[in-house]
């Protein structure tokens, strides 16, 4: 028997073993049946949820975070301004330190003026190294740079809902009913800080007397070359300082000085 033969009986019975049907007997092979288990879920799973689920979340946007970001700062910021409400914090506020200047409010011109001034610290802390600043016009003139300061007032240590009070004296000039300030100015430190301070406060008092009247009399009308005599009269309201009092005398154009009584004590005026 040939190799090839060999081979084709081979396949052969290959063929009639896996053939259903036996040609020999015409009997149909039929397979043993065995159970199969198929897990079932107990609940009904919705695959659209599970997918969803399983999706990847969007990222939140910059302008969601600052929204958020700033509505915790808000409750953090209330909540702080409701614990220095009722626990009073120890914060220091000039709106809660009070001047007070207790004295006339009118005054002659020239005359001594009694003024009471009293600080009173309504904070929770100390008010440190605190100095007073008392100031005012030297003279009528209303020019911020000619003014007198008296001595610094030394305070020292003001505690919480404590009153310091100060006496001082101060001597004013203007025309008579013009207002003059007196300047308070209130230097602190706060407790715990290195830190200066200042409230300030302008007490005004209105002059009801000048201390120095003038009266001029002189005509109206002149003539060329005619001589022209004024008559000056200073009447003093008042008790002025130890230094002299000078009265000065301006001529209008083209007028010629020709003498005066009393003489002048410089030039002609």
């Amino acid at each position: 028997m040939s190799e090839n033969e060999h081979e084709n009986k081979i396949e052969d019975i290959k063929s009639r073993l896996y053939d259903p049907v036996d040609t020999v007997t015409h009997r149909v092979h039929e397979g043993v049946l065995h159970t199969i288990n198929h897990k079932v879920e107990p609940e009904w799973r919705n695959e659209e949820i599970n997918n969803a689920l399983s999706m990847r979340k969007p990222k939140t946007s910059i302008f969601k975070k600052f929204f958020i970001a700033s509505i915790i700062f808000f409750f953090i910021a209330v909540g702080v301004a409701l614990y220095m409400f009722y626990t009073g914090g120890v914060s220091v506020s000039s709106e809660n330190i009070d001047i007070t200047v207790i004295g006339n409010a009118f005054t002659k011109g020239g005359e001594e003026l009694p003024l009471q001034i009293e600080v009173t610290n309504r904070n929770k802390a100390n008010l440190e190294l605190s100095n007073l600043l008392i100031s005012y016009p030297s003279g009528a003139s209303d020019d911020p740079a000619d003014v007198v300061r008296l001595p610094r007032i030394n305070i020292g240590t003001i505690k919480p809902g404590e009153t310091v009070t100060k006496n001082i004296k101060v001597t004013l000039f203007g025309d008579e009913r013009s207002d003059r300030n007196v300047n308070v100015s209130f230097d602190y430190h706060p407790e715990g800080s290195n830190a200066i301070f200042t409230k300030t406060k302008d007490y005004p008092v209105n002059i009801s007397s000048a201390p120095l009247s003038l009266d001029i009399e002189a005509p109206d009308t002149t003539t060329s070359d005619q001589p022209v005599t004024f008559t000056i009269k200073a009447t003093l309201n008042t008790t002025l300082p130890s230094a002299d009092t000078v009265l000065q005398l301006t001529y209008p154009n083209n007028f010629i000085y020709e003498g005066a009584i009393p003489e002048p004590v410089f030039g002609n005026s």
